[in-house]
């Protein structure tokens, strides 16, 4: 065996690379990241800072980009209290504070010490900064400043997931909520201001852009994600004028599906948010003419107890058979916000958040997709559906041939079948029934387009003889209308406000996925100005329905571009003030989704969300950050970080100086003894086997997630 050394350059080598990794923290984590503020403000209430100015946030690439160089925020209106980034710093510590508005003249001062903390609050607006100024004495009793330093705050609201509010917070919240159902517009405005308006605004709003006959103009194409977020901020808007300091809160109802927490079981279903869930007499037919009545879905506790539906007082073209402002096909007579609800309807998990991040990679499928996957089953779990019981006739004569089978039909009966056949043209809802009517029946146009309707409705009957489809046919036309869906599953959903928490669930995403590098192709993807197609994989995808039936432009189903209006990329809202379908009104969808681009400075929405870490997934087996940041590499955001950026401009130069030295040292060595980086000495084949440092790949993937520079 040749004994053999180490070459010194070798050595050296390995001396270098542990030196670089010294120098830059590993790990995707701010945890050994140089603070260079220690402080930071907090919300009154809480026991924690924000993830993002918390100096052991391990998901440091889940930060709003806005917030590069700030070191808190300010929530508008609420009673913040200044804190450490870390916990126990400073304990034996008495500080004074001044917080100076960096656009005015506004001054606010207090102290800090370990014991306690003087609050501040402060009327700011959206994005106004402000600079903090910390002096330092040796005690309370002492005039003398041991050390003085500056950081900077941003003033931005905060939305929170609604079960993590504050109790304060929380009532503050639902009572701002209820004023917005509680009082005319007139009197609205003149208690709070131009900036509110009441629910009847909202429902009007929603329904003139959703309840026609062509279209859904909000819903069923790529400008539902973007519309909805502007009905959102609409809302929110209108609570901060009742009181600036709150904002909307958000339901992840991934938590109730990762808890096992049946939906009339949840947080947001109590009497203290937004009342309980009546459940039905028999639930293995749902709410029942029978056993329940159609007034047993009303709201039954709480500040909403009987919550009224709204009339339709302002669009003769809209409204449902009994004058309320719910979709023309559905049929239901009650003067109550009903709730239908069902817990054999799953809501949205973890699993529906994973597979949106990882499999709707691209803008189009994104746009496409969320409505359902991660938001849809929300809607029908909570509004579901009313009348089964009246299939019992068809279930008696064998033409629905399983009991299991009613509530299957009778669960896609007001959508699938109904809605379609309004916008079809197939059917004609009547006007002005009264509860005393014992017929309110649809008129019945399209017999051939109704019967492939139907068709497609019991698709689970492949083999319908033409006498059954005959007696289908009869009852869509006499007794279909009895079967109708609860508010949150049709064009009145805002008439709950059980419904203004869930949208942001699914925003929050979309936030998440562009501070790791947003969608593959948002820079490049070219927004269809004409619909040419029903394939949502298809390039000239815009909505779901590109040819329809418009009474305004002809007697038949057409490709009219006026199909998908609200879809395309610089459609607005449209103009339900005036009640002209032509005119828009508020920002386009290009504006919303350029506005909500967390990993960019474009980012203008006045408000961020609390943080991105989904513990709750973990017990499905999903670690949603770790999800995030694959995408981060995958997207070569790591790469972002450059040395200069990591290290300083000194540094640099001491290790540029340092590596120098070493590889001089190295050479001379090696000359002195007579040595050269070519005369390796000879290696017999065991040794061979074992001189190489082998890196399986598993282990070369651990190494290539832990590298991560920090700015």
């Amino acid at each position: 065996m040749n004994h053999h050394y180490t070459p010194l350059y070798s050595w050296i080598t390995y001396l270098m690379i542990l030196l670089l990794l010294f120098i830059f923290p590993t790990g995707h984590s701010n945890k050994d990241k140089e603070i260079s503020f220690p402080f930071t403000l907090k919300r009154s209430g809480y026991d924690t800072v924000l993830p993002y100015f918390n100096s052991s946030y391990d998901h440091n690439y889940l930060v709003y980009k806005i917030l590069k160089g700030y070191d808190g925020v300010i929530e508008p209106h609420a009673t913040m209290e200044l804190t450490t980034k870390t916990f126990g710093l400073y304990s034996g510590s008495y500080f004074t504070y001044q917080i100076t508005c960096d656009e005015c003249e506004d001054v606010y001062e207090g102290v800090y010490d370990a014991a306690s903390s003087t609050t501040v609050t402060i009327p700011c607006d959206p994005y106004e900064s402000y600079s903090l100024i910390l002096n330092e004495y040796e005690s309370s009793d002492s005039n003398n400043i041991v050390d003085s330093s500056e950081g900077k705050l941003l003033c931005i609201y905060v939305r929170r997931e609604i079960r993590s509010l504050s109790k304060a917070d929380l009532n503050s919240a639902i009572k701002a909520m209820h004023e917005i159902y509680n009082h005319t517009e007139e009197k609205g405005q003149s208690l709070y201001g131009s900036n509110y308006h009441n629910s009847t605004y909202f429902v009007n709003a929603h329904a003139f852009n959703a309840a026609w006959i062509e279209s859904d103009h909000i819903h069923e194409g790529l400008g539902f994600f973007p519309q909805h977020v502007k009905f959102t901020n609409m809302f929110e808007l209108a609570m901060q004028a009742v009181d600036p300091s709150v904002s909307l809160p958000y339901w992840d109802y991934s938590i109730d599906t990762a808890a096992g927490i049946k939906l009339n079981e949840s947080f947001i279903f109590t009497p203290d948010t937004f009342g309980s869930l009546n459940s039905p007499v028999n639930p293995a037919w749902g709410f029942t003419y029978k056993y329940d009545g159609y007034d047993a879905g009303r709201i039954k506790d709480g500040l909403w107890t009987d919550l009224k539906a709204d009339k339709n007082y302002l669009y003769p073209e809209l409204g449902n058979p009994y004058g309320y402002l719910r979709g023309a096909w559905d049929a239901n007579p009650s003067e109550y916000v009903t709730r239908y609800h069902s817990d054999s309807i799953s809501l949205p998990g973890c699993k529906n958040f994973f597979s949106t991040i990882t499999e709707q990679r691209t803008v189009q499928d994104f746009l496409y997709s969320v409505p359902y996957g991660p938001h849809a089953t929300t809607h029908g779990a909570i509004g579901d559906v009313f009348g089964s019981d009246a299939f019992e006739s068809l279930y008696d004569a064998g033409i629905i041939r399983n009991f299991d089978d009613i509530r299957t039909i009778a669960s896609k009966w007001p959508i699938v079948l109904l809605k379609e056949a309004f916008r079809a043209h197939e059917i004609d809802p009547r006007k002005n029934c009264t509860v005393a009517d014992t017929d309110c029946s649809f008129t019945c146009i399209d017999m051939a387009g109704l019967e492939e309707s139907v068709m497609n409705m019991v698709d689970i009957y492949d083999d319908l003889t033409d006498a059954e489809m005959e007696v289908w046919m009869e009852f869509v036309c006499s007794e279909g209308y009895k079967i109708f869906a609860g508010d949150h599953l049709i064009t009145a959903s805002p008439s709950d406000p059980s419904f203004w928490p869930i949208h942001g669930t699914v925003e929050k995403l979309l936030h998440g996925i562009n501070m790791v590098g947003g969608l593959t192709d948002s820079a490049d993807f070219v927004w269809p100005t004409v619909a040419t197609t029903t394939d949502s994989d298809a390039s000239g995808y815009v909505c779901e329905k590109p040819k329809c039936y418009d009474p305004d432009l002809g007697d038949e189903r057409e490709w009219w571009s006026e199909c998908c209006r609200g879809h395309y990329e610089y459609d607005q809202l449209m103009d339900f003030i005036t009640g002209n379908k032509s005119a828009g009104i508020g920002a386009t969808n290009r504006e919303i989704l350029d506005g909500i681009d967390a990993g960019s400075n474009s980012y203008n929405m006045p408000y961020i969300y609390d943080n991105f870490e989904y513990e709750h997934c973990k017990e499905d087996g999903i670690d949603l950050p770790d999800t995030f940041w694959s995408l981060y590499l995958e997207n070569g955001l790591d790469e972002s970080s450059s040395f200069t950026e990591s290290v300083d401009m000194m540094t640099y130069g001491i290790i540029v100086v340092l590596i120098i030295v070493l590889v001089a040292s190295s050479m001379l060595y090696c000359h002195e003894n007579k040595y050269s980086y070519n005369s390796i000495p000879e290696k017999d084949e065991e040794d061979e086997k074992s001189s190489f440092l082998v890196i399986d790949t598993p282990t070369r993937e651990k190494l290539a997630r832990k590298v991560t520079f920090y700015k």
